[in-house]
């Protein structure tokens, strides 16, 4: 019980001392002091798990977002966009709304495989070795990861306009 505990907090420690690190301003990577680039190696095999983690996590959310944002547009908005148009009563802004989700989502999974590319590249870096190494590539997943929220989040804000046209367009009818 004792030496999980310890390696429990080990781990936080690590991960506490890659919040706040100075950075160089020639080339913007954070440089890792003695005591945290040790904390790192001495935790490397529970911060690897907790990725791990994270990956089948994040793994498992992209298949669920990915075919939700499929079902979304195959089942609800190009079935609502080819009744309006056989009715003779198109919408462009519904139109523009329907490619603009499509690329969205094609955006979404791009953006993902990067990601998931990157924590590849994260994973199999060697951090008790190399933490400085191990923490630039961390670094660089959690970019690809703010990258990838940001895709959800437009996709989302596009879901809600696409609400809001379908709503504009019943109030007309």
């Amino acid at each position: 019980m004792k030496a999980s505990f310890r390696v429990l907090i080990l781990s936080l420690l690590a991960l506490s001392a890659l919040v706040a690190l100075p950075v160089r301003a020639e080339d913007q990577l954070p440089v890792l002091s003695k005591e945290q680039a040790g904390a790192i190696s001495q935790s490397c095999d529970s911060i690897k798990q907790s990725l791990k983690k994270l990956q089948k996590a994040d793994t498992k959310t992209r298949s669920y977002l990915g075919s939700l944002y499929e079902e979304f547009i195959t089942d609800f908005i190009s079935p609502l966009n080819l009744r309006l148009t056989r009715n003779n009563m198109p919408n462009a802004t519904l139109t523009t709304l329907h490619s603009d989700l499509i690329l969205k989502r094609q955006d979404f999974a791009q953006k993902f495989t990067l990601y998931e590319q990157s924590f590849e590249i994260l994973l199999s870096a060697n951090c008790q070795d190399n933490p400085e190494d191990f923490y630039r590539k961390l670094q660089e997943t959690r970019k690809a990861r703010t990258t990838l929220e940001q895709s959800t989040e437009a996709f989302r804000m596009l879901l809600e306009k696409h609400q809001n046209a379908v709503q504009t367009l019943k109030g007309t009818l």
